[in-house]
């Protein structure tokens, strides 16, 4: 067994394309690693998705970074086998994922000894709820598994034969750091349960954008960085087996591995020209992003959306008796002239629609589940429910329909606020059914919408939503 001895390690998560170089050195004790969800999410990243050597370019670009070893996150599977594969295997990295098994450059765990000689155990898990996300053609061919037990199975296999084990998790916690409290019963995000019933010195965990810049949580420590690129997260650990000590901070990037190739081309196509409006459209009336506002009183971005997903019904083959969508934390809204950097930045999704049918049944329990967004106090004030703001801010997972009118009592228990719904001017009745129009990422149940599980699928679509917003944006300045 070895003395007392250091470890360094610098790690990413959730860059959505934005690699950033760190400050690496020239130190025989550091390891440089990734959580996943790496080469989709940013322009940059979509655009190289387009390009025949783009997989490689985006390699290219992690190996310049000085990875060491990465895992992969839900949305790397967004373009499919081929394109992931592609990236896999021209990285320098060694790819960790212990619960997913199939044709990919994957290790479940390693061993990997540094300079001083120490052991480093490591080994990676993804969230299994991609199954539900994910498109079936991009998981053909791979078993995935619980990311609990293969975390479990991967440590029984290491823990004798190294000093110090980490787990890269691209799922993220479930609890409040401080209080404990249980803040979500879902199984997308278990890094607590892994903390709680596993003994992984530390956990590197992302997938939830929650910046977490160092705790202790149950049996291990625990960091999470921020989406994007923003920051990485310096881990400095000392000791030896079983008696590491922990210490991290958050740093800023030094910059972003440049992609000459690419460049010129994203941005001439984020600046082109979509069209031109009379009005910009605003995500409320008050023009503010007052998010509680716009879910009592209306959002034209929304309206907008639902439109063009209507549109996209149509072109499909369905004339969509409803259309749901949510909206962007972030989005600001379109300005009068609209570029295609103003269509991402309302709508930065890679969704493609889905028509289903749905039953009277299902119509009621999707707007009960977006009701719930909504609380009231004894004193008659609105607010935001908490469990749409903590661990992580979902204000996207509230939906907007259109077609359907309701009323909501929203002092009222969850699962009873929804009453006198009607589809197009008429009361709805038990055995009526509807054709509805949604994102894929809604309709395989995401954001606590399950009940669009087992729907019947009428139609899914190949476009991507952000195109048909465009379409539809310049189909209303054609008919000026």
């Amino acid at each position: 067994m070895i003395e007392e001895c250091q470890l360094r390690i610098l790690f990413t998560s959730d860059m959505h394309g934005n690699i950033m170089y760190l400050p690496i050195a020239d130190d025989a004790n550091t390891l440089v690693i990734d959580g996943g969800d790496t080469i989709q999410g940013n322009p940059l990243a979509t655009v190289a998705a387009s390009e025949p050597d783009g997989a490689v370019q985006m390699a290219q670009a992690m190996n310049a970074a000085g990875y060491d070893f990465v895992i992969v996150g839900n949305h790397d599977f967004n373009f499919g086998q081929p394109y992931l594969r592609t990236y896999l295997q021209n990285l320098s990295a060694v790819c960790l994922c212990a619960n997913v098994q199939g044709p990919l450059p994957f290790l479940s765990h390693t061993i990997h000894t540094m300079q001083s000689g120490l052991r480093v155990g490591l080994a990676g898990v993804v969230t299994d709820h991609m199954t539900i996300w994910e498109a079936p053609e991009h998981l053909e061919g791979l078993s995935v598994h619980c990311p609990v037990e293969s975390a479990k199975n991967a440590l029984t296999a290491m823990q004798c034969n190294c000093d110090i084990t980490i787990l890269v998790c691209h799922s993220g916690i479930a609890e409040d750091l401080n209080t404990g409290r249980i803040q979500s019963t879902s199984t997308e995000n278990i890094a607590s349960q892994i903390c709680r019933e596993l003994s992984y010195d530390l956990v590197l965990t992302g997938h939830q954008h929650v910046p977490i810049e160092g705790a202790k949580h149950h049996n291990s420590y625990i960091v999470q960085t921020g989406a994007g690129g923003v920051h990485y997260v310096q881990v400095n650990a000392a000791g030896k087996r079983g008696q590491w000590r922990f210490s991290s901070q958050f740093g800023k990037p030094a910059g972003y591995v440049p992609f000459p190739a690419l460049d010129k081309k994203v941005s001439a196509w984020l600046d082109t020209h979509v069209a031109t409006l009379r009005n910009p459209v605003l995500l409320n009336g008050q023009n503010t992003n007052d998010r509680l506002y716009a879910a009592l009183h209306g959002c034209p971005l929304a309206d907008w959306v639902n439109a063009a997903q209507h549109q996209g019904a149509c072109e499909m083959g369905f004339a969509a008796d409803i259309s749901v969508c949510g909206i962007a934390n972030t989005a600001p809204g379109l300005p009068a002239v609209v570029t295609w950097r103003d269509i991402i930045n309302n709508y930065p999704y890679s969704n493609t629609l889905s028509v289903l049918r749905v039953s009277a049944s299902v119509l009621k329990a999707a707007l009960e589940r977006a009701a719930e967004y909504i609380e009231v106090d004894s004193a008659g004030n609105y607010f935001i429910s908490r469990a749409f703001l903590e661990p992580k801010v979902e204000h996207y997972n509230y939906d907007f329909f259109d077609g359907v009118t309701f009323n909501a009592d929203y002092s009222k228990a969850h699962g009873n606020r929804i009453s006198s719904i009607y589809v197009g001017g008429k009361p709805v009745s038990d055995a009526d059914t509807f054709t509805l129009v949604t994102s894929t990422f809604r309709a395989a149940g995401a954001g606590g919408y399950m009940m669009y599980q087992g729907c019947p699928v009428l139609a899914t679509g190949q476009k991507e939503i952000s195109e048909h917003i465009a379409e539809y944006i310049q189909a209303l300045q054609a008919s000026k």
